[in-house]
């Protein structure tokens, strides 16, 4: 992760916890009439394919374990890194065009309850943005 990058990271880089997500699925063929890049987040697995499908994006229905995870999406974005600091969850990657990426986050490093995503490119322009306010408080790591 490129910590330089002082327009995006504003911090020290200890400061930021790096993020592994579990990708899903990610396809380069997706057409769809939006050009916009987007950030898709939810807590439950139903609401989040519900809102796939109204982008014409079919999800496996295998269900997983929601308790300590966090659906993603990018629409739009291909996300390569994640970090996180505070309620701030930034991404970077690229913008592709046609594309999609659904991925997972564990929950369990988010200690506050409304969180804000925020996407860049590798030249540091946001891409696209995305707050959510988890029902359930987690509880700190220290």
């Amino acid at each position: 992760m490129d910590f330089k990058m002082k327009s995006i990271f504003k911090y020290p880089a200890v400061e930021y916890i790096p993020l592994y997500l579990t990708t899903i699925r990610k396809r380069y063929d997706w057409r769809y009439p939006i050009e916009e890049e987007m950030i898709i987040v939810y807590e439950q697995q139903e609401y989040f394919i519900k809102k796939l499908a109204s982008y014409n994006i079919k999800l496996p229905t295998n269900k997983l374990t929601e308790d300590d995870i966090l659906f993603v999406g990018t629409l739009n974005f291909n996300v390569n890194e994640i970090a996180y600091r505070g309620n701030k969850i930034t991404l970077l990657g690229e913008t592709t065009k046609n594309m999609y990426h659904l991925f997972t986050l564990p929950k369990k490093y988010f200690y506050k309850t409304l969180l804000h995503f925020e996407a860049y490119n590798q030249q540091g322009e946001k891409a696209a943005i995305f707050n959510i306010n988890l029902h359930q408080k987690r509880e700190s790591l220290a």
